[in-house]
């Protein structure tokens, strides 16, 4: 410990140099806040969505199972597939289902939506979930069939909405017009990470009974499980394998093509598979904004520590070794670094705040996302690491032994000269570390481009939603149902600045699809398709502009007589009937024959960035499901939209209208990953770009004062100004264009990896790659011309008394 004092007397002298360069401070700091910053909040996301393991117990044995068949990647399981494997499976245990649901309930009168989901009684105690109050789901006791009778509710919704009552086991409130009681309360903190594709959301208010039911032809639920003691994934994938084997033997119906696949993954697997690729991307992107950082910092030290050339040489000539030197400079660092590394965690810290106002929808676990412990180790290891970096070259070379020459000249020679090697080599790698992430932002930003103007098939213009749900108890004949559709969409109509209306669900790019197979009904040996269904009601094709290329819309009189009709895709038409399908006949699902009455223009459903499935339009008594308002009007959400809440609910669904808003915000979402790892990297393009033009002007303008006397000297002897400025722009040029070039290359094989997450563009896009390099073109010649002209302005007389 004998050393501690001489570093306490260290870092005091760096201190002192700080307050005797407050604007060589202030720059250094906000270089190094900027870098940390950025790293900082970064890994605040890294660590909370893809490293920090489930907050379960014994989280990594959780997994969740999905049933794949043709043409349906990564499905949700049939009930009677659960059921199956819960019964077959010696490797999984503690299978359980869930579905999200939305959930009306009432509570003294009052209605409102809240966030549900149905599970199987297993759930919860795979999850850990240790109730606050109460007990779990038991299906035997909680439902009656498919009528509820207990449920569990957040704890949020207790303190909430009960008032935190201490009577609140067995208390009765209505629940998608089911009178309901409490049989349990969850624990504050209990948040359900699962699959973005499944549309459970993190904070469930009320839990639903639910059982496993003998079905194997509706697909709905997500399933998760635990592997039994000693089993492993790959075993249970082996064991899975041989199961759907058996289980298409025993069931061929109940598999398009007698395909199965049970896929097991670990479950914190697929809750980050989505957002991964671009968290991993951003990262990257971070990582070279913090390289330039230390590159920019290492360079300014570079030049102050020039400046204090002849005092190493005095301290050296006095006895000090060398080891001494650079431990005293790197002690001055490490102030400098703390105070950035402060404010960079204060940057990270607005960061996140950001992060939690945008919410981006791809984005799981982020109510985790915080500034902990382990993020405050990694801030100060960063700190120390970015210290080192770049104190470690200033340091090493203003204290070789070669350097007692300032005390024998009063002109700088070889030192003066390798000191502007350094400082050039430094501008050079910075340069090429800004062009890495200009690529990357470049083709995030071609590819949000390309996304925004894919053909959708449909116009989302002027188009509001709101989605409608129905009290069952109220209406418990299809006829009913779809008679009060008619009636809402008659009194919207009514509606000042209202121009169409009318209903149909699942819209496009709603979380959840339906898929249906469809064949010729009169060529029983052809292969089923699949395809996106929709129910709609007359009005829908022109509410939501998709072209009619042949035939009509549904009409009112299909509805009242409810007839078996289909508008299909032109895809279909082509496939089935090389595009004449007008009065043919479709076979869907196996068990209904419809008429094709119109062939429509195709649309995407699923996401903006796959060609989607064709898609076949039947109307609401073919197939009934929840539907969504679609309303064609120029007025602003804000406007038409609680007008058409209280016209709808006027009409008695006994239960609210809900999620009211623009078909566009619905298509935008879509895109949301695409959108925010664009901006992200935006963000970091538009630092590391001002960090390469910040660096370019200080190196010159550093390089260009200690070359006052030359410049004067070559103007005395009859240099021209503009042969001055051609000098320096040529030396800037020169600089630019090395780094440039190494940064494309670079930049070539790094963008690879952003392949997965690019749309209509390749990582050697020609456009991106000139762009950036035009760009950077243009920041040098901003950086350059300054100093440039600081040159050309010197005076002979001046410089040459200076001498």
């Amino acid at each position: 410990m004998r050393f501690l004092p001489t570093v306490v007397r260290d870092a005091q002298h760096g201190c002192r140099v700080l307050w005797r360069s407050p604007g060589y401070a202030t720059v250094v700091i906000l270089t190094i806040a900027l870098g940390i910053g950025l790293n900082v909040a970064i890994f605040s996301v890294v660590h909370a969505v893809l490293w920090r393991s489930l907050p379960y117990p014994d989280a990594s044995r959780i997994v969740a199972i999905e049933a794949d068949t043709r043409d349906i990647p990564s499905a949700y399981a049939a009930s009677g597939t659960a059921f199956d494997l819960r019964q077959a499976s010696q490797t999984l245990v503690d299978i359980a289902q869930v579905e999200g649901r939305d959930a009306s309930i009432e509570i003294d009168g009052v209605m409102e939506r809240v966030a549900a989901a149905r599970a199987t009684d297993g759930l919860l105690p795979l999850l850990g979930s240790p109730l606050a109050r109460g007990r779990t789901l038991v299906s035997q006791e909680d439902a009656r069939g498919v009528v509820v009778m207990g449920v569990v509710i957040s704890h949020e919704l207790w303190q909430g909405r009960f008032r935190g009552d201490e009577k609140i086991i067995g208390r009765h409130f209505i629940v998608n017009n089911f009178d309901v009681h409490v049989v349990g309360v969850t624990r504050p903190d209990l948040r359900i990470y699962l699959p973005p594709a499944d549309h459970v959301e993190e904070r469930i208010d009320v839990w639903l009974p639910m059982r496993f039911e003998p079905s194997r032809m509706y697909r709905g639920s997500a399933m998760v499980g635990r592997l039994a003691p000693g089993a492993t994934v790959a075993a249970a994938q082996a064991e899975s394998d041989a199961l759907a084997a058996a289980f298409v033997a025993r069931y061929p119906g109940a598999y398009p093509n007698n395909q199965l696949r049970i896929s097991i993954r670990p479950l914190s697997d697929l809750v980050t598979r989505d957002a991964k690729p671009a968290l991993m991307a951003v990262a990257g992107a971070v990582g070279f904004v913090l390289l330039m950082a230390c590159v920019n910092v290492a360079n300014l030290m570079v030049a102050r520590t020039k400046t204090r050339d002849r005092e190493l040489a005095v301290r050296r000539a006095l006895g000090a070794t060398r080891l001494r030197l650079v431990r005293q400079l790197l002690a001055e660092n490490l102030v400098f670094t703390v105070l950035g590394g402060a404010g960079g965690v204060l940057l990270a810290r607005v960061g996140i705040d950001i992060l939690e106002w945008l919410r981006p929808l791809h984005l799981p676990r982020q109510s985790e996302i915080a500034i902990d412990g382990v993020v405050l180790l990694w801030s100060a290891g960063l700190t120390i690491a970015c210290s080192v970096l770049f104190g470690v070259a200033p340091a090493l070379f203003f204290t070789r032994d070669a350097l007692g020459q300032p005390l024998n000249s009063g002109r700088a020679g070889s030192t003066m000269i390798r000191s502007r090697t350094l400082q050039r080599g430094l501008v050079v790698a910075e340069i090429a570390l800004s062009i890495v992430p200009l690529v990357a932002a470049g083709l995030m930003l071609r590819t949000f481009t390309n996304l925004l103007q894919v053909p959708i098939g449909f116009d989302p213009s002027h188009v509001v939603t709101a989605r409608v749900s129905l009290n069952l108890d109220a209406y418990r004949e299809i006829d009913q149902r779809a008679a009060f559709f008619q009636q809402a969409i008659a009194r919207v109509r009514e509606v000042p600045g209202v121009d169409g209306v009318s209903v149909g669900g699942p819209l496009p790019f709603a979380p959840a699809q339906v898929t249906q197979r469809y064949w010729r009904r009169d060529d029983v040996a052809s292969a089923p398709s699949l395809g996106m269904q929709q129910a709609i009601m007359p009005g829908y094709v022109s509410v939501m502009g998709i072209p009619l290329r042949a035939g009509r819309d549904f009409s009112e009189d299909d509805i009242s007589h409810r007839r078996s009709v289909a508008i299909v895709d032109e895809r279909i038409a082509a496939q089935l009937w090389q595009g004449d399908a007008i009065g043919k006949r479709l076979a869907l699902g196996g068990t209904k024959t419809l008429e094709i009455v119109g062939v429509a223009a195709p649309i995407r459903v699923g996401r903006v960035r796959d060609q989607s499935a064709p898609t076949i339009f039947v109307p609401y008594h073919v197939y009934e499901i929840e539907q969504t308002l679609v309303v064609k009007t120029r007025l602003p959400t804000a406007v038409i939209g609680p007008a058409i809440k209280r016209t709808v609910e006027s009409l008695g669904p006994g239960r609210p209208v809900f999620d009211i808003r623009p078909m566009s915000a619905i298509v935008e979402a879509s895109i949301d990953d695409t959108r925010f790892t664009m901006l992200v990297l935006s963000g970091f393009a538009v630092a590391a770009l001002l960090l390469a033009g910040v660096g370019l002007y200080g190196t010159l303008t550093y390089l260009i004062s200690q070359r006052t006397q030359e410049f004067g000297v070559r103007l005395a002897l009859g240099a021209s100004a503009a042969g001055v400025i051609r000098l320096v722009a040529y030396e800037g040029g020169i600089l630019t264009g090395l780094g440039g070039a190494i940064g494309l290359a670079g930049a070539v094989g790094v963008t690879r990896l952003l392949r997965g997450l690019l749309y209509g563009v390749t990582p050697l896009d020609s456009v991106t790659l000139v762009s950036v390099a035009a760009l950077v073109a243009a920041i040098a010649v901003a950086a350059i011309s300054q100093p440039a002209w600081r040159a050309a302005r010197i005076d002979p007389v001046d410089a040459l008394r200076a001498a």
